[in-house]
């Protein structure tokens, strides 16, 4: 499958020296983990990427080995660790203008805060997210980003908001063919109801 398609194309751009293409590679490959539920492969998988950065000298190449090393942390309850690494891949990602990684991480940040109860810090980083993601090519990301503003507006008492928001994040991702979103955003709406 995907995994040893990746593992096969990190053996060969190692081989090549091709380090930003290893990076990116480990990128991708980590956020299949992450969406496969393996938080612990994608975490090593940032741990990797940011050894070629720090070996290679590529600083500015460090915000996708954070951003996703602070995504698996988050899923491993390590909440410091993750909110300090999202919030480094963040800052440098705005420093370079890269609004896809800066949606990843206000994503991540946002859904975070989310399970931690602060709901304002998470309103402000999901929507700040949603807003940049429709300047940016992250399509990916808009279900998964209106979900967590759903819910955000769910546990502050905005129901009628909560399920306009569900309902399209439920539409974009079925426009999207996503089927692992289309059935989040169906479980959402169902809670609702």
């Amino acid at each position: 499958g995907a995994v040893s398609a990746f593992h096969r194309a990190l053996d060969l751009l190692a081989r090549a020296e091709a380090h930003v293409y290893g990076i990116q590679a480990y990128s991708y490959l980590s956020t299949t983990y992450w969406q496969m539920g393996d938080y612990e492969n994608a975490f090593q998988c940032g741990q990797a990427a940011l050894a070629i950065c720090e070996a290679q000298h590529m600083p500015e190449r460090r915000r996708f080995a954070w951003g996703d090393m602070g995504a698996a942390a988050a899923m491993l309850g390590q909440i410091t660790a993750a909110r300090q690494w999202l919030q480094d891949s963040l800052d440098l990602a705005q420093v370079v203008s890269d609004a896809p990684q800066e949606v990843f991480c206000r994503g991540h940040l946002g859904h975070l805060a989310l399970s931690e109860g602060d709901f304002d810090e998470a309103e402000r980083q999901l929507q700040a997210a949603y807003s940049l993601s429709r300047r940016a090519d992250t399509v990916n990301y808009v279900s998964w980003l209106l979900r967590g503003l759903a819910e955000v507006a769910a546990v502050t008492g905005q129901a009628a908001r909560a399920q306009v928001l569900a309902a399209e994040a439920l539409s974009v991702a079925q426009a999207n063919q996503q089927a692992g979103e289309v059935r989040a955003a169906q479980d959402l709406l169902a809670g609702f109801r």
